[in-house]
């Protein structure tokens, strides 16, 4: 079975439960090469005000594509390196306004979709109103 450890990318033996890396990090022929799970680039902790948005960014060398979680939760569509949000006052709202974005390298080893290992971001959406101080 293919996967990703420790960003070296191999077989699963699952008779013997042995991991055998590929040499070089490289298949011929099979759309992997030079693999690596380790993100150059990870998505940074922000603040969201209303009416505002942000960008998470990531990058990991030899990705095809990306997963993109929000506390834990596939977000369905998002497959690129990027991921915009933008306040809602619903969240901003619930008692829990802090949320954690997480993002997974999608590779292809041997045919198989391989995700690499997470990072992650919390995110945390702000209702700002006005305060009244009465004496």
């Amino acid at each position: 079975m293919p996967c990703v450890t420790n960003g070296v990318a191999g077989l699963y033996e699952k008779y013997t439960r042995t991991f055998i890396p590929l040499t070089g990090g490289k298949v011929s022929g099979k759309g992997a090469s030079g693999l690596s799970s380790e993100f150059e680039t990870v998505p940074q902790p922000m603040k969201l005000a209303k009416n505002r948005s942000g960008t998470l960014t990531c990058f990991a060398a030899s990705a095809q594509s990306y997963e993109w979680y929000e506390d834990g939760k596939l977000i369905e569509g998002e497959t690129g390196n990027s991921l915009t949000l933008t306040w809602e006052k619903a969240k901003a709202k619930a008692n829990k306004h802090t949320y954690t974005y997480s993002v997974k390298p999608v590779y292809t080893v041997f045919n198989e979709k391989v995700l690499g290992e997470a990072a992650s971001a919390e995110v945390e959406f702000i209702l700002l109103g006005t305060i009244i101080f009465v004496k």
